[in-house]
């Protein structure tokens, strides 16, 4: 079973924080776009990203220079080889929904709802 905390906040899901620990939680993404980069700075507690391209309006971001390289997301990393991405995923993980202009944006009721269902398929 998914460890899931602060759902249910937003009327509209956010996006996905996803940590090593297995905590999943849901993070609002700032409408206004000089924000954006300081709140994925905040959220995945780092001073450069990277970001993996999941589907075509689906990403997820990374530290570029992970806080501790040795402590594995291993929630992240299925997340990323389920999408034919194989690659480990170390720190924090967001999963954010992206705009046909790769706007960072929330994810839609549809998109957290089937990545929340690929977790647990893949944790199992």
């Amino acid at each position: 079973m998914l460890s899931i905390y602060g759902m249910g906040h937003l009327p509209i899901p956010g996006a996905l924080l996803i940590t090593p620990t297995g905590a999943f939680a849901e993070v609002d993404v700032p409408a206004n776009r000089a924000h954006r980069l300081p709140f994925l700075y905040a959220a995945l507690r780092c001073s450069t990203v990277d970001v993996v391209r999941l589907t075509r309006g689906i990403d997820m971001w990374i530290a570029d220079e992970a806080s501790n390289p040795l402590v594995v997301n291993h929630p992240a990393s299925r997340l990323a080889i389920g999408f034919n991405h194989p690659r480990m995923i170390a720190g924090n993980a967001l999963v954010t929904g992206v705009t046909n202009d790769g706007e960072t944006r929330n994810l839609t009721e549809r998109e957290f709802t089937r990545l929340l269902a690929k977790l647990e398929r893949l944790a199992g």
